[in-house]
């Protein structure tokens, strides 16, 4: 899309989709890739990540980066010049050179992979967050993710809709819904509404169910006459995800 002129822009790569189980990224270079998002990502606060966790993540990174510890050459504060974490303790950098020196012999393929799957433990992980307001009006985030769609309140998981159980997906104007299949005690579906920020943040979102969907539900992108999405996302939109699968 062409931007218009006039004001500067700011264009950054990023991970789309995030993978269960990084055993799944085949190739080194994607797992590379996985890598420097994930710790971008815990850097600027957009993954929140325990204390604790930060810190065994960190370690990795600069076995990664530096190798193996030697006491000659990694003297106290040699990551002073590193940020890991908003606002980081005084102390984080001791603990990190702790757990760095336990990392002997660690390649930084391996180590790249151990911080990809102790990385995938956190909370968030993987999950892309709309901002939202529920039908009693309260601030939410409605997380989509590879298992389905959550919800969060304060920070906290309050729903998940898994897409085995998600009947139709529409929305109109600024308003976004799931309907949901039909419980073996209920007489009828269940229809969940939501008020997104405005018609552009709806779209975003059904865009991103549809995305999601494909790319960890279907062996692949189903052709435009047999498209499913017309009945299981429904707008009036012509778009659907065209991309590889995680099976491709």
């Amino acid at each position: 899309k062409q931007l218009k002129r006039g004001s500067p822009h700011n264009l950054n790569f990023r991970v789309k989709f995030f993978v269960s189980d990084p055993n799944k990224l085949q190739e080194e270079y994607t797992r590379y890739q996985y890598f420097l998002q994930l710790k971008q990502d815990i850097l600027t606060g957009r993954l929140p990540c325990p204390y604790n966790t930060a810190v065994l993540l960190a370690s990795y990174a600069v076995q990664s980066e530096l190798g193996d510890y030697k006491h000659s050459e990694h003297l106290p504060g040699y990551l002073s010049e590193y940020g890991f974490i908003p606002n980081p303790p005084q102390d984080i950098e001791k603990e990190i050179a702790k757990l760095h020196q336990q990392h002997k012999a660690l390649s930084p393929a391996d180590a790249e992979f151990n911080y990809l799957n102790a990385a995938r433990t956190l909370e968030l992980y993987g999950v892309e967050l709309h901002y939202a307001r529920d039908q009693s009006n309260t601030e939410i985030l409605i997380g989509v993710m590879s298992g389905g769609i959550v919800i969060y309140k304060n920070r906290v998981r309050i729903n998940c809709f898994l897409w085995l159980k998600v009947v139709k997906i529409s929305f109109k104007c600024k308003q976004f819904f799931i309907q949901l299949r039909r419980e073996l005690h209920e007489s009828r579906e269940t229809l969940i509404g939501f008020n997104m920020v405005n018609y552009r943040a709806c779209k975003n979102l059904w865009k991103a169910c549809v995305e999601h969907h494909t790319f960890f539900r279907l062996d692949r992108p189903l052709p435009p006459q047999k498209n499913f999405f017309a009945h299981y996302f429904t707008l009036g939109s012509k778009f659907r995800y065209c991309g590889r699968t995680e099976v491709q």
